[in-house]
């Protein structure tokens, strides 16, 4: 008996140690990727709320999954650890539901700034990091919430911008709600009344209905025997056919009609159903237009290239040929989206040529200006 006691007590020691140390410490690694999922919810909120207007919701309808993919990758990039820039992996597929989640959200909370973002929280989700940031909009509060998946490419699956509701307006809610709900059950109330209440009808309809075909049935039957007498009080003698002729008579009588006269043979014509016309054949879609051609490079070529990183439109020309720059000051401005997106010097040197003007349009990778 002590032995199992003993027993008892030891499991129950390592169950409660279990229980204890059950909470799954987080490594450096993953640590690492909820830190980038951090950036790139704080980046992704910066572009949903400039590009959740009705425009950019259209244009984006218009894509496929991939050309969506594709034109965020292009156009949003963020800078990593070693200096590069990379392209924002979103889902193409839930791109356009997240831009409608926060055009409703802004419509809800009034405009929002910026520089009234709070901390991002990120919480491990087994293959998700799901980011929660707090945004002050002019007429409420926020919270926009991202879905990144928990791996080394950080694909943005989903977002949404949630509106926090007052005490007050979740009461006006519930009570809404509560008088729908009254109005519906009063009204299906009134309905079953209604339909009980038939069931006392219906039978006294049907049993005047039925009275009226016997008091039918029974005059039909007096009118036949009454012509029966009668052509027997004319006629002694008849022969086969006015037999038949009489009992004919009486058959129409019983069945309704006070008369021989009154039995009437038709013949029905048959119908053909007409043939339904085939629909019109559905037009076909007009072809797309080209894609417009990027501009080429002139003047003279240095040996530092600096090339577009998306495709754009250039907005500003920064610096100017024989211009003196150091690495990473911005060079050509372009605009994609909406977005400024400054190209800037790799390295120190002199500007050797610029080879775009402001409002040609380049492709990623088009040769934008060279140094020495």
């Amino acid at each position: 008996m002590k032995r199992i006691v003993t027993l008892l007590c030891m499991i129950a020691c390592v169950l409660c140690l279990a229980g204890c140390n059950g909470e799954k410490e987080i490594t450096n690694f993953q640590q690492q990727k909820i830190d980038m999922a951090k950036d790139t919810s704080m980046y992704m909120l910066s572009v949903l709320v400039l590009q959740s207007d009705q425009q950019t919701i259209d244009y984006v309808s218009e894509l496929t999954k991939e050309e969506t993919e594709k034109r965020v990758s292009d156009t949003f990039q963020i800078p990593m650890s070693d200096g590069s820039m990379e392209g924002i992996k979103v889902d193409g597929g839930s791109f356009k539901g997240m831009l409608i989640s926060f055009q409703k959200g802004k419509e809800e909370i009034g405009e929002i700034d910026s520089e009234t973002f709070g901390e991002p929280e990120a919480r491990v989700d087994k293959h998700q990091i799901i980011v929660d940031i707090p945004v002050n909009g002019s007429k409420g509060k926020a919270i926009a919430e991202f879905v990144i998946s928990n791996d080394m490419f950080q694909r943005v699956e989903g977002a949404a911008l949630n509106p926090e509701k007052s005490f007050g307006q979740m009461m006006q809610k519930a009570g809404l709600n509560t008088v729908i709900g009254m109005g519906t059950v009063f009204s299906m109330l009134l309905f079953m009344s209604i339909l009980i209440s038939c069931f006392g009808i219906i039978p006294k309809i049907m049993g005047q209905g039925k009275k009226e075909k016997e008091v039918k049935s029974t005059t039909g039957i007096e009118n036949a025997v009454a012509q029966i007498t009668t052509q027997e009080d004319q006629y002694e003698e008849t022969d086969d056919c006015e037999l038949v002729a009489v009992i004919a008579a009486a058959i129409a009588a019983y069945e309704g009609s006070a008369s021989t006269d009154d039995v009437v043979v038709e013949e029905g014509a048959a119908s053909s159903a007409p043939v339904a016309a085939k629909a019109p054949a559905a037009p076909k879609a007009a072809p797309k237009a080209p894609a417009a051609a990027a501009p080429k490079a002139s003047g003279a070529a240095g040996s530092v290239k600096i090339e577009a990183g998306a495709a754009g439109k250039v907005f500003k020309v920064e610096a100017s040929v024989g211009q003196a720059v150091k690495s990473g000051d911005p060079v050509i401005i372009l605009e994609a989206m909406k977005m400024e997106i400054p190209v800037v010097a790799p390295q120190d040197g002199t500007v050797a040529s610029i080879n775009v003007s402001v409002g040609d349009p380049v492709e990623a990778g088009a040769l934008l200006a060279t140094l020495n």
